[in-house]
């Protein structure tokens, strides 16, 4: 057997990562149901905030947040990007984060539409601060070309979007955040230890993760545990008591809830290891609505003895 793993090991040297994820929100308890959901750390979001025109008491007029806005056929609607950022922020997830926009039944600037891709405009996530030690919130500038936070914007005209209504009854405009890895053919570091899964989902390696450099530097001194996967599930499995103790092994393959006839199949590994999420935020506009109106008028029919009741009818 120890033949068998060993040349097992040098068929996986593909592994020799020259860096590897520091997957440091997820610290179990691992599932290998093949149906469990990604595990949960600190993610961002996103917000399209809609906004409308309001006379001021200077003789113009100020933005204020509605969600009684209306949209009118060929007139325009507002409203600003909003992005969310957390204090405890998953760095790893963070760096597979990309964002776009979404819309129907309004046209979409032309700051938001040229580049077609227009996160590639330099806005992508320029300005964000992701090692703050409180939650942050940002708005996208309207010219794209970064995102502020939104303690220090003083004038929203400045991160309010424009966006001439093209058919009202859809009107809809959405920011799409979406995070995608797989822990397939990577080194991740997981609490304590270091954790492969091959691509071919065949055999897992579990490592001491103190003093870790990569598969090809460290796996002679750090190896704990080596399992091969047949069919999905673990057939066979071998320790390391020449680098680690009985105890150390048992402990790591505990920790990942890992034994023989365990299934491990990708869905799991994706769930346990990895992350495929999608935040959709959306803000729409009723139709019911006039293009301006006076809020203070109301049109009504006179109550029943009301002395103006013969003059509304005749």
């Amino acid at each position: 057997m120890k033949k068998i793993f060993a040349i097992a090991l040098a068929l996986v040297m593909v592994l020799s990562m020259a860096s590897a994820f520091a997957a440091n929100c997820y610290t179990g308890p691992y599932t290998w149901t093949c149906s469990s959901d990604s595990a949960e750390c600190a993610k961002a979001s996103v917000e399209v905030i809609p906004y409308v025109k309001v006379n001021n008491s200077c003789g113009g007029y100020s933005w204020e947040k509605s969600t009684c806005a209306g949209a009118v056929n060929s007139e325009n609607v507002y409203y600003a990007i909003k992005l969310n950022v957390p204090e405890d922020m998953n760095l790893d997830w963070w760096a597979t984060a990309k964002i776009a926009l979404e819309a129907e039944g309004v046209k979409l600037p032309k700051a938001l539409t040229t580049p077609t891709d227009w996160t590639v405009a330099g806005a992508y996530f320029a300005g964000v601060d992701t090692t703050e030690d409180e939650d942050v919130s940002y708005y996208l500038l309207n010219d794209v070309s970064a995102w502020k936070d939104v303690e220090d914007v003083d004038d929203l005209n400045d991160v309010i979007f424009t966006s001439k209504v093209t058919d009202a009854k859809d009107a809809e405009v959405c920011a799409v955040l979406t995070a995608e890895w797989g822990a397939l053919g990577d080194w991740i570091e997981v609490g304590d230890y270091m954790i492969a899964v091959t691509s071919s989902v065949d055999e897992i390696y579990i490592a001491d993760a103190c003093g870790w450099v990569d598969f090809a530097t460290s796996w002679a001194t750090n190896g704990i545990a080596q399992l091969v996967i047949v069919d999905g599930v673990v057939k066979a499995e071998a320790d390391f008591t020449t680098k680690c103790s009985a105890a150390e092994y048992k402990a790591a393959l505990n920790y990942f809830g890992l034994a023989i006839g365990t299934c491990v199949e990708k869905d799991a590994i994706q769930a346990n290891f990895g992350w495929d999420d999608e935040f959709k935020a959306c803000a729409t506009w009723s139709d019911k609505a006039a293009s301006i109106v006076d809020a203070e008028c109301v049109v009504a029919i006179p109550k029943t003895g009301d002395a103006s009741v013969l003059a509304w009818l005749f």
